[in-house]
């Protein structure tokens, strides 16, 4: 028997054999969880498009939606893909300006830079991307025609979610004929660097080059496709294009996996996943993987629905507030 006030060797060895216990049962191995709400191409659209006396869209739904996700869920993450401007009256009366006022009440955390933004002006991009809340990145910046934009958008950023890093990259469809994927691999490569193992591309090429990225590039794990605006999952009915795939998308390379994700166009959709990695940043697995449609039971959010009107007045002088009607899957 051991003396009073004299640790025995079992009383020793305890914390040692607990932590070797918790190291080889994985005990101590933390999982992550992100989730990961995502919108494609809004074309400019700021209100409701009708459907045949249904309605679909509109920021003031977004916002409530996003709003509703981003304090419920998981460290959420919001982002867009990109092609803000579109080519109808409040793109050419506010030059993004309206969609991007919207966008910081919604509560976006990055967004991409799509073909349709970078044919714009420089002033007005210039405009476009000082008034966000939020960055807008690009990767490949000098391989498009908005390389006058450098000073103010970056390849990368690195955002503390949930107490771990997470990096946000975009890239734009090149004008120049190079490959993307050595522009994202190279800023993958630089955010390793910097101990970044959780990656989101946010990218304006179509679903088959996005397809291309995720077998090419190492440690990319979900891409935010655009540019085509395509629906993913199951059929969401006839008022919506054919879905062209699962969602999400399974690429697998190697031991790692990239999850690509598309959510349609013009604000219709918001797509939600909800993302596992391990500490090494490898994807685990994922769970309540859906489109969110904005149809008209999701009310509007009344900061946004106010300021929607205030930018729509001018617009719909004696038109009687028409013009936003599209046929059933008229996308392509």
């Amino acid at each position: 028997m051991n003396a009073v006030g004299k640790p025995g060797r079992q009383s020793v060895m305890r914390p040692f054999v607990l932590v070797l216990f918790a190291l080889t049962t994985g005990f101590a191995r933390a999982e992550y969880t992100l989730t990961v709400l995502h919108t494609g191409p809004m074309r400019g659209q700021v209100e409701p498009i009708k459907v045949e006396g249904r309605t679909y869209g509109g920021y003031p739904r977004l916002v409530t939606e996003a709003k509703r996700c981003l304090t419920r869920d998981t460290n959420p993450l919001l982002v867009g893909s990109g092609n803000t401007f579109g080519s109808g009256h409040y793109s050419t009366m506010y030059h993004g300006l309206a969609d991007v006022a919207l966008m910081n009440l919604a509560g976006y955390r990055a967004m991409g830079l799509g073909e349709s933004d970078l044919s714009m002006p420089s002033g007005t991009l210039n405009a476009f991307v000082a008034h966000a809340a939020f960055p807008f990145l690009c990767c490949n910046l000098d391989q498009t025609p908005a390389a006058f934009l450098r000073e103010r958008v970056h390849a990368s950023q690195v955002l503390t979610i949930g107490g771990q890093s997470v990096g946000i990259i975009g890239v734009a469809r090149p004008d120049t004929g190079k490959d993307a994927s050595d522009s994202v691999q190279a800023e993958v490569r630089r955010l390793s660097l910097q101990g970044v193992n959780k990656i989101v591309l946010l990218s304006d090429l179509d679903l088959d080059e996005n397809r291309k990225v995720a077998e090419k590039v190492a440690g990319v794990d979900v891409i935010v496709s655009g540019h085509e605006g395509r629906i993913l999952g199951p059929s969401l009915g006839r008022d919506f294009s054919d879905p062209v795939g699962p969602y999400p998308i399974e690429v697998k390379s190697g031991d790692r996996r990239t999850l690509l994700v598309s959510a349609g166009d013009r604000g219709e959709l918001l797509g939600r996943i909800i993302i596992r990695f391990d500490d090494d940043g490898k994807i685990l697995g994922w769970r309540e993987a859906a489109m969110i449609i904005l149809n008209s039971t999701v009310g509007d959010d009344p900061a946004a629905a106010a300021l929607a009107a205030a930018f729509a007045a001018p617009i719909h002088v004696g038109d009687g507030g028409s013009g936003n009607d599209r046929k059933v899957k008229n996308r392509f």
